[in-house]
């Protein structure tokens, strides 16, 4: 099942890359942590995009990564480009946490 829902999310993230300077690609892990940490559904994880923010860049790079509510966000006609869009509009802002270079995830929900 969750293969099946990585397929569809790099689906939805060819779409989405427009908005954002990145590949596409969601961090290593990231899916893994909101699927077994936070019992997310394949149908809420589809309405998932992210900001990335990398915080070092040396030998072990660390990233802030923002995720939010893509789907809330089109219905509202918010345009997403970083972090501070996201904490202008808690509604649609739902993770935050950080990835760092050896694929281990920090998530947290955004208490509203």
């Amino acid at each position: 099942m969750l293969n099946k829902s990585k397929t569809m999310l790099r689906k939805v993230s060819n779409l989405l890359k427009t908005n954002n300077s990145f590949d596409g690609r969601w961090p290593a892990n990231v899916l893994d942590t909101l699927e077994t940490k936070y019992r997310l559904s394949p149908e809420e994880m589809l309405r998932l995009w992210y900001i990335r923010r990398r915080l070092s860049s040396g030998k072990y790079p660390v990233d802030s990564i923002f995720i939010y509510d893509w789907i809330k966000a089109s219905e509202k006609k918010i345009s997403v480009r970083s972090d501070r869009d996201l904490y202008s509009n808690l509604d649609i802002f739902l993770f935050k946490g950080k990835t760092y270079g050896d694929s281990s995830v920090h998530l947290e929900q955004v208490n509203h």
